[in-house]
């Protein structure tokens, strides 16, 4: 992980996109964590050291390293890898958490924390930790929104890969597509690196893939960042359209009780809702 952080006006700036970004509240999220915290069990980074596996009537008290070298059965090992993905998911709520409160500099701390638990657990239990295209998602997303955009790409292509192996993950969430998702990521990043063109031909596919699956705030958001794609592509009526697009979205299809992405969405409809020519002149994408 490398974090690019910026103050003054930059950092400033760098907030502008972060409500566009394909990030999902979870059921896991502390109030008021931070990073430094360490009382909760679940997020101790030696928390498997002792760990209790229950199998029967009988309780087994294994330690990291020596249980690493010991025969597991099959139970056991779901069960620690059970345990395993709440408290990787939690890291993951943490940082997402900090990134929707634009505490990007705390979200770089979760992600480190995050990454550093992962591969000592990993090392300590002989185990590898399998991640969903939801993961890496959340990851890329949180990258993107720290200004890791190598990190980010690496984690959206990730997903874009893991979403073709492991496909019925979506389709156990309404709405999602990993995918499009990716793509969306992928999108930004292009454009950030001054490829509208690049960032306009994966957004057809984002566009494509949460209309298909009716995720109608990332459609919002997409259409809102292809507005910018264009308008620095100097394509100004195109853009407009696309924003008109996302206001329809934002303004008749979102209903703030059940998309919480509705009011962020529209407040930066407002900012940034109208043909500038220049508003991407010596701006940083978040």
């Amino acid at each position: 992980m490398n974090p690019r952080f910026h103050s003054g006006t930059a950092a400033a700036e760098r907030l502008n996109l972060l409500p566009l970004l394909p990030l999902r509240h979870t059921e896991l999220s502390f109030k008021d964590l931070r990073s430094h915290d360490t009382h909760l069990e679940p997020l101790r980074s030696d928390w498997w050291k002792p760990c209790i596996l229950t199998s029967g009537n009988a309780a087994t008290t294994l330690s990291g390293l020596s249980f690493a070298q010991s025969e597991r059965s099959v139970e056991q090992t779901n069960r620690l890898l059970a345990v395993a993905r709440v408290s990787w998911d939690r890291f993951l709520c943490c940082a997402t958490e900090s990134v929707l409160k634009t505490e990007l500099s705390q979200a770089a701390e979760w992600l480190q924390r995050a990454h550093a638990w992962k591969n000592r657990w990993e090392t300590a239990t002989s185990l590898f930790l399998p991640l969903t295209s939801a993961h890496w998602i959340t990851l890329s997303a949180c990258s993107t929104a720290v200004s890791d955009d190598d990190t980010a790409a690496a984690f959206a292509i990730r997903a874009w890969e893991s979403s073709e192996c492991h496909w019925v993950d979506d389709l156990q969430h309404d709405f999602r597509d990993s995918r499009a998702d990716a793509s969306s990521l992928l999108s930004l990043i292009r454009l950030r690196q001054s490829r509208p063109d690049r960032a306009v031909q994966l957004l057809e596919q984002g566009i494509a893939g949460h209309r298909q699956v009716g995720d109608l705030q990332q459609l919002a958001a997409d259409y809102l960042l292809l507005g910018l794609c264009l308008e620095m592509q100097r394509s100004l009526s195109e853009a407009a359209e696309a924003r008109q697009s996302a206001a329809h979205l934002i303004n008749d299809s979102l209903d703030p009780t059940r998309h919480h992405r509705q009011s962020r969405l529209a407040a930066w409809l407002i900012q940034y809702g109208q043909t500038r020519p220049f508003l991407l002149k010596d701006t940083r994408l978040i």
